[in-house]
C-alpha cells in the first residue's frame, strides 16, 4: 500500500485510538497476504475503525463490527 492510498483510508488524526505507524504497517501486512473476506471487529467502539477496513476489503467481502455498548450512535 502506497502512502497516499492510506492517507485516502485512514484520517489524520486517525478515529481511532492507534498512531498511523503501526497502522501503516498492518494494512500493508494485510494488503500484502490479501487474506480477507471477512472482517470480524470485537470492541469495535464509535466505529472509527469502520471506513479503514471498508476501504481495504474487495467489494462483495464482508465487515461485521460488534461492540458490548448497545448505545452506541453510528
Amino acid at each position: 500500500m502506497n502512502k497516499e492510498t492510506f492517507d485516502k483510508i485512514v484520517p489524520r488524526p486517525p478515529l481511532i485510538g492507534q498512531s498511523r505507524g503501526p497502522l501503516f504497517w498492518l494494512l500493508n501486512r494485510l494488503e500484502t497476504i490479501k487474506p480477507i473476506h471477512t472482517i470480524l471487529e470485537i470492541g469495535a467502539g464509535p466505529g472509527g475503525s469502520s471506513k479503514m477496513w471498508e476501504g481495504l476489503v474487495d467489494k462483495g467481502d464482508l465487515v461485521i463490527e460488534v461492540d458490548i455498548n448497545p448505545d452506541l450512535n453510528r
